[in-house]
This record gives structure tokens, C-alpha cells and sequence, in this order.
């Protein structure tokens, strides 16, 4: 017996499209805001870092020849990535193109595409912001990729230990003062000596923490701050989106996904859960790109599927940090 695979309603409706009530939580910040890269391939394939190190300058005595010679590539190292291929499928059935319109869709066969599209970009942008460690596909399962979580994590031993995102640029959200948050920035900084243009994806907690900075002095006491606006301004702005420090410019980008593992709910972990990057380190690659696929109809309709292969290149994983 053909599954059914109309939608649960008591009427059908024609031409009433107006009317649907759509909630989609397809915001993609991730995805929409990392630079997206040449095709990698290769499986495993390798990215390659390299650092200064620290400065040595010690004198040379007079009439001293040279006799020993600096290896360039001394603090060179690799790390190893692989690419996770999602796919979401659509289906339309025939009675649906022919005799029932359940929501009142003039085209139910575009809608259901641009559906699973939505799906799949929600889907690469909470994989991005997951825990997802690097991972061989074996049987049922395929490749996985490293994702920030695991880029972010001080104890990773699949990262070379000059390369790890140092501990000092991991902080607790519960609690967050401004002093710990500008203590990160600082830690940061001292990475590379430069001052950051800086993109924070925050969880809705981390989001409101930030908020208070505006309107307490960061202390243990935390002080509240008063605040004078014009007399003809008529609403209250307390939001910060821009978070101008001593060590660079943070721009805040609320998500609500980060740290969720495939299929969870927002919990208190994806809310408290943040990334402080800085975009020309941090970029995405498509071994595959996004493409759309129309199937054979087998009688019940036009199917198909949308899908893409993509994986996360963190050039410099110790200039990262996260929030908990």
C-alpha cells in the first residue's frame, strides 16, 4: 500500500497561502557569514599551520661566523579534516498535485524543494556549531567533520598542542563580568599581536550577559550604571551588538545553534554556548556543492532530494575562543 503523505488537515484549502502560519527557525548565521572556499579534496585531507614562535635575540660576538641555521618550517604541522555529506529529500504526491491543495500552495513541488533546502542549510549551520568531532565513516555511518566545538577544545589530542585553543580563552557565560570577557579578548590578542575585527556567535544567555555590560560597571559589586538619554527619544536601547574593547572590535551575532548535538532542542547548554572568531581564520569548503536532484517518479509523485558535502577549515585554532 502507498504511504500517505499529505498533510493532517480536516479541509483542503485552495489559494489561501496568505494565510499559513510558516514557523521555520531557518536563521543560519554560521553559514551565512563564513567565507565559503575552494573544493578540498582528498579523505582525510590536511590543513596546514605554521607560527613564529617566540622572539629570541640573543647578541652575536664580534668576529662570531655563522654556523648553525634556522629551520623554517620548525613550528610547521598539519591537522587532519574530513568532509560530512547531508542530504534532505522531498516528496510531492500526485494527489496533492491533482485534486488536493492542503495549505493552499499554488506550486506545492517548489515549495517542498525550497522546504529541504531550508532544512539542509539549518542543518550545515548547526553542524558547524556543534561538538562534532573529526570521525571515519564505518558501516551505517558516514564522515564526520571536526566542528567549532571540537576546534575549541583545550584537550583535543588530534590537534597539535601549539595549535590548541589555549584554556585562558575558554570562560563559563554563568556569571560572565566584563573583566573575564575583556581577560579572553586580551588572551587572544597575545596570540598574534593584533588588534581583532572580531564576529561573536552567541546563545541567547551569552547574548543577555553582554547586554548587562551596558548597564553594570563589571566589578564583583557590579555597580549599576546610569544611563541619560535625550528627552525626545521614545524608546529604550539596550541591546549590544557592537562591543568596542582594548583589543578589538567584537561584532555579536545571536544563534541558536550552537553546541546542539544532531535532532536536540535548544537547552541551556546551546544558550549559554559561544565563538569568538575572527572570519579570515575560520572558513567553510564544499567538497560537493549545494545541488537539488529531481528522482524518477515511481507513480506517486515527483521526489527528490537537495544535499551538499562541506566540512570547517580553522586555520589558527589557539586565536579562538568559546564561551560555555
Amino acid at each position: 500500500m502507498a504511504k500517505q503523505n499529505t498533510a493532517n488537515v480536516k479541509i483542503n484549502k485552495m489559494g489561501y497561502f496568505e494565510q499559513l502560519g510558516l514557523i521555520t527557525n531557518s536563521k543560519t548565521p554560521l553559514y551565512s557569514l563564513l567565507k565559503k572556499v575552494e573544493k578540498v579534496r582528498g579523505k582525510p585531507f590536511e590543513i596546514a599551520m605554521d607560527t613564529d614562535g617566540d622572539a629570541t635575540f640573543d647578541s652575536v660576538p664580534e668576529g662570531t661566523d655563522v654556523t648553525t641555521y634556522e629551520n623554517a618550517l620548525e613550528n610547521a604541522d598539519v591537522v587532519l579534516q574530513r568532509h560530512t555529506k547531508i542530504r534532505k529529500t522531498w516528496m510531492v504526491t500526485d494527489e496533492q498535485l491533482e485534486t488536493a491543495n492542503p495549505i493552499g500552495i499554488a506550486d506545492q513541488k517548489a515549495y517542498a524543494v525550497t522546504r529541504a533546502m531550508l532544512k539542509l542549510t539549518k542543518a550545515i549551520d548547526t553542524m558547524i556549531g556543534s561538538d562534532q568531532e573529526m570521525e571515519a565513516g564505518k558501516g551505517q555511518f558516514g564522515d564526520k567533520c571536526r566542528c567549532l566545538g571540537a576546534w575549541t577544545n583545550p584537550d583535543s589530542t588530534d590537534i597539535p598542542a601549539l595549535y590548541r585553543t589555549p584554556t585562558e580563552q575558554v570562560c563559563a557565560t554563568d556569571g560572565l563580568k566584563e573583566a573575564a570577557f575583556d581577560a579572553v579578548l586580551a588572551a587572544c590578542f597575545e596570540q598574534t599581536g593584533e588588534v581583532g575585527n572580531y564576529q561573536l556567535f552567541a546563545g541567547t544567555t551569552l547574548k543577555k550577559a553582554i547586554k548587562k555590560f551596558s548597564r553594570e560597571n563589571g566589578t564583583d559589586n557590579n555597580a549599576a550604571l546610569r544611563c541619560i538619554m535625550p528627552s525626545g527619544e521614545r524608546s529604550i536601547k539596550w541591546a549590544v551588538n557592537i562591543y568596542d574593547s582594548d583589543f578589538g572590535i567584537v561584532h555579536v551575532v545571536p544563534s541558536n545553534n550552537l553546541g546542539r548535538k544532531s535532532g536536540e532542542k535548544i537547552s541551556a547548554t546551546s544558550r549559554s554556548r559561544g565563538y569568538l572568531i575572527d572570519t579570515s581564520k575560520v572558513v567553510l569548503s564544499f567538497a560537493k556543492d549545494i545541488r537539488q536532484k529531481e528522482l524518477e517518479d515511481g507513480g506517486a509523485g515527483p521526489r527528490g532530494y537537495v544535499e551538499a558535502r562541506v566540512t570547517t577549515i580553522v586555520k589558527a585554532p589557539q586565536i579562538l575562543a568559546k564561551f560555555n
